[in-house]
């Protein structure tokens, strides 16, 4: 077999992840869609897609280093990438990571643990089976998390089609007058709505750190397709979704749920009941991917200890979901305009930044001398 024969779905689970990565309940809800490029207007729907261009070019440039150096896990991969500020570099790199981590988590847990409660689950109940998904989709390796994030991600593509069709089919017309009062009304200037989309990438960017552990098994191309299908997947869906906000910017902007809101004025139930599917999924895609990671970094520290790899992993990840339920008291406004804006603003420069200005120069020099391909492990 050719090294260069490409794995059609190895290449769409790549997209997947940073689509369910990308997809959480901050997204789904509508929340971050509509504080960080939706209340600009329409030119937050651009703003979007250069943010996940962004987003892509230095998530492909993390997983090609991660391949190169045959990352076992994310420390692993930010102790070669940072070089040579790697003693601080890396050690500022995983404070970043477990910020962002914890943040995403907790606002996913509590979230699914909410829905559910609507539904007349107790909401303990509802932790528990949020956190047993969790721990069943994160502790059998990567092969595992990677088929499950793709099949949750085509169920969650079908699932917020239909609902942002029922929402945009009578919105429509409404979309030039909102977007031109909310033009009208906005004090924002042109590096205000700029530097929100780069705060915005800053903490999506954490999708590929997801993967860092994954890449030493895939080829170059198949990184390369993944990464092309998850920005069609992530900008398609981003600026859809503020399409949808702009259309019912009077009734849904500034509310924790927009979409919901939007759902229950227009008195669509059946649309509210697949709509909280793939809200369901939202939360458990994004929460599984920080897990999983937490999992894979932890996991070395457990080697000599008794015990089986399952049942360590699982302890690992019962342990990390309990810490997210606390900051989850927070809530999930304070989540995404607080804990992800800064967490982002960090992220623009030193993984974004250094992404593109260090690891693609070093990345095209090992392409050069062949590494890409002799660290395939296929």
């Amino acid at each position: 077999m050719s090294s260069k024969k490409m794995n059609l779905g190895i290449a769409y689970s790549i997209g997947a992840i940073w689509f369910g990565s990308h997809v959480g309940g901050g997204f789904a809800s509508g929340n971050q869609a509509w504080n960080f490029m939706g209340r600009f207007g329409s030119v937050g729907i651009l703003v979007s897609i250069l943010a996940m261009v962004l987003v892509g070019v230095a998530g492909r440039e993390i997983l090609l280093s991660a391949k190169i150096h045959k990352s076992g896990n994310y420390r692993e991969w930010a102790k070669e990438a940072y070089t040579p500020i790697q003693t601080f570099g890396a050690i500022f790199f995983e404070l970043q990571v477990w910020c962002l981590y914890i943040l995403a988590s907790s606002g996913a847990v509590a979230g699914c643990a909410a829905l559910l409660e609507s539904y007349g689950i107790p909401y303990i109940v509802g932790v528990v089976l949020t956190g047993a998904s969790l721990v069943l989709i994160t502790i059998f390796g990567g092969e595992v998390y990677r088929k499950a994030s793709a099949y949750m991600t085509a169920v969650l593509l079908v699932c917020l089609a239909i609902v942002y069709f029922v929402i945009l089919v009578p919105g429509m017309p409404n979309f030039a007058a909102n977007a031109a009062e909310i033009k009208a009304n906005s004090t924002a200037s042109a590096w205000d709505v700029i530097w929100s989309g780069c705060k915005y990438g800053g903490f999506q960017i954490f999708g590929f750190i997801n993967m860092t552990s994954l890449a030493k098994n895939w080829k170059k191309n198949e990184i390369t397709a993944g990464t092309v299908i998850g920005f069609a997947l992530n900008a398609g869906m981003l600026a859809l979704s503020i399409v949808c906000l702009i259309c019912w910017a009077p009734i849904a902007g500034n509310t924790t749920i927009p979409i919901l809101t939007t759902l229950q004025t227009l008195e669509k139930t059946w649309v509210t009941v697949i709509y909280s599917i793939a809200l369901f999924l939202a939360f458990v895609s994004t929460a599984a991917g920080a897990v999983f990671a937490t999992v894979a970094r932890v996991y070395p520290f457990t080697e000599k200890l008794k015990g089986s790899e399952t049942g360590k992993s699982a302890v690992i990840a019962a342990s990390f979901i309990i810490v997210t339920m606390l900051v989850s008291l927070a809530g999930l406004d304070a989540i995404v305009k607080v804990g992800y804006s800064w967490v982002g603003v960090f992220a623009v420069f030193t993984i974004i930044g250094w992404a593109i200005v260090v690891l693609l120069p070093r990345n095209l020099k090992a392409n050069k001398e062949g590494l890409l391909e002799d660290a395939t492990e296929k």
